[in-house]
C-alpha cells in the first residue's frame, strides 16, 4: 500500500493522486494496529509515502523510527535515506538515538568511506545529509550527528566537483529540499544539497570547531563547486510574488522579487526584499500551498522552518505571507491587500489612498516583541 501510495503522489493524475491520499489515510488510520516491528523496507516506504503526500502522520514515524532505534545497521541505504527525509520534510524530528543509529548505519559508512559512490549512492547520501542537518536544530545529539555525517558526505562526494554531464532534476514542490531519495538527482541538485546541508548546521547552532570539521573533510573544488551551484539555483516569481511586488509598487516601498541577500555563503534567495524609508532590509516570503502540510494548511513543511531559521541567522529581518491570509483578500482590493502589508512590515509612515482615505501603522494584537515569522 505505501509503495503504490508514493508512487501514485508523482503523477500528475489527479486520480491517481487522489487515490494515493486515500491509501495515505488507510495507513494512518490501520499504523497502530500492525503489531510487532516493522521490516525495513516497510517502514521506509510508509514514512515516505506520508511524507511524499506531505501528510504530517507522526504515528507512522514514530513507528518507522522506533524501528530503526531497534537497530538499522542491515538496512540499506535507501532506507535510511527514505526514514530521515521523511522526517526532515514533516518536521518531525525523531529522538536523539534514532537519528544517531540512522547516520550511523553500516550503509552511511559503507557509502561514505567509497571514494566514489556510484550515482545513486550518491544522491541517497546527500539526501541522508540533508535530511540529519534539516534535523539538527532538536539538540545538542542531533547536532553532533548531523555534523558527523554532513563531514563524511563532504568527503565521499569530492569527486562531485567534476561535472558529471547529467542534467539537474529539479522538484518543483521541494524548494531548496533535495528531491525525495531514489528520485533522480543531478550533479547540481547534489551540490546545492550540500551547501544546504552547511548552512543549516551553522544556523542549528554549530560551533566553529564543528563547521572546521565539515570543511576539512572537503576539497577547495568542491566547496566553490557547491557555492556556485547554490548561487545559480533557478527560480522565478509566482503569481503571488508578482501580486505582492504590485502591491508594493502602489505602496512605493524600494523592493525586489526573487532577489537575493548576499552574505560570505553566496547568499539567500528571498522571495520578495523590500528596503524601507528607514533603512531596514526585510525579507518577506510568500508562502504557497507547497511549504504547508496538505492535511493542516497552516502547519509549515520541514524545508520552510529550515528557510526561516537561516534567514534568521543570516541577521534578516523576515516575515511570512501565507497563502491562507493573502488568497483571503479579494484581488481588487488594493486598499486591504496595502494594509495587509502595511502591519506586515510595519510601515509607519501613512498611506494614503485615492479619495482621500488614509491608513497609519497600528500593531495587531501580541503583535510587538513577537517573532514576525510565527
Amino acid at each position: 500500500m505505501a509503495w503504490g501510495a508514493r508512487n501514485l503522489i508523482s503523477t500528475q493524475d489527479w486520480r491517481a493522486q487522489a487515490a494515493s491520499l486515500k491509501a495515505v489515510a488507510a495507513l494512518r488510520a490501520n499504523a497502530d494496529r500492525i503489531k510487532g516491528p516493522w521490516p525495513p523496507r516497510d517502514a521506509a516506504q510508509a514514512a515516505a509515502a506520508v511524507a511524499s503526500a506531505a501528510v504530517d502522520a507522526p504515528e507512522v514515524l514514530d513507528r518507522a523510527t522506533a524501528a530503526a532505534a531497534r537497530g538499522c545497521d542491515r538496512w540499506s541505504l535507501r532506507d535510511v535515506a527514505d526514514v530521515l527525509w521523511a522526517c526532515a520534510r514533516l518536521d518531525r524530528p525523531p529522538a536523539a538515538d534514532a537519528v544517531a543509529a540512522l547516520c550511523g548505519a553500516r550503509a552511511v559508512r559503507r557509502a561514505s568511506a567509497e571514494a566514489r559512490p556510484h550515482t545513486r549512492g550518491r544522491a541517497e547520501l546527500c539526501s541522508v545529509a540533508w535530511a540529519a542537518a534539516c534535523l539538527a536544530h532538536e539538540s545538542e545529539r542531533h547536532l553532533a550527528a548531523a555534523v558527523d555525517t554532513v563531514a563524511a558526505a563532504h568527503g565521499a562526494l569530492a569527486a562531485d566537483a567534476e561535472d558529471d554531464g547529467a542534467r539537474d532534476a529539479g522538484s518543483p514542490t521541494l524548494g531548496d529540499a533535495p528531491t525525495p531519495p531514489g528520485a533522480p538527482m543531478a550533479r547540481t541538485r547534489r551540490l546545492r544539497a550540500l551547501h544546504h546541508a552547511r548552512l543549516a548546521l551553522a544556523a542549528a547552532g554549530a560551533s566553529e570547531e564543528q563547521l572546521e570539521t565539515v570543511d576539512a573533510a572537503t576539497t577547495n573544488e568542491l566547496r566553490r563547486a557547491a557555492r556556485a551551484a547554490w548561487t545559480r539555483r533557478p527560480s522565478a516569481p509566482s503569481s503571488r510574488h508578482e501580486a505582492v511586488s504590485k502591491v508594493l509598487r502602489g505602496m512605493k516601498a524600494q523592493h525586489g522579487v526573487v532577489a537575493t541577500a548576499h552574505d560570505e555563503h553566496g547568499g539567500l534567495a528571498v522571495d520578495v526584499l523590500v528596503r524601507l524609508p528607514d533603512g531596514r532590509a526585510v525579507a518577506v516570503e510568500v508562502d504557497g500551498p507547497s511549504h504547508f502540510c496538505a492535511d493542516d494548511p497552516k502547519r509549515p513543511l520541514g524545508h520552510t522552518r529550515l528557510k526561516r531559521r537561516l534567514l534568521e541567522h543570516a541577521g534578516l529581518e523576515a516575515v511570512s505571507v501565507p497563502y491562507y491570509e493573502w488568497d483571503r483578500i479579494p484581488h481588487w482590493s488594493s486598499m486591504e491587500r496595502e494594509r495587509y502589508l502595511q502591519r506586515k512590515l510595519g510601515i509607519t509612515t501613512r498611506l494614503v489612498y485615492d479619495g482621500g482615505d488614509s491608513s497609519s501603522f497600528a500593531p495587531l494584537e501580541g503583535e510587538r516583541g513577537a517573532s514576525r515569522l510565527a
